[in-house]
């Protein structure tokens, strides 16, 4: 959740960006930012595909 919201899981967070788990969305992005006040990615949302090429994550 965007700027680490109190009480949403971080952790779990981490672990997507380093690709050591699956992101949870349907399109298989991961959230970067999402509404501070809700946490609904229906209110608003960044998201981005990252990939690990080689040593670098793209």
């Amino acid at each position: 959740m965007g700027c680490f919201v109190k009480g949403f899981d971080n952790l779990e967070i981490y672990k997507e960006l380093l690709l050591l788990q699956l992101p949870k969305t349907d399109s298989g992005r991961s959230l970067i930012y999402i509404c501070p006040e809700c946490g609904d990615i229906g209110c608003g949302a960044y998201t981005c595909k990252i990939t690990l090429d080689s040593s670098k994550y793209i």
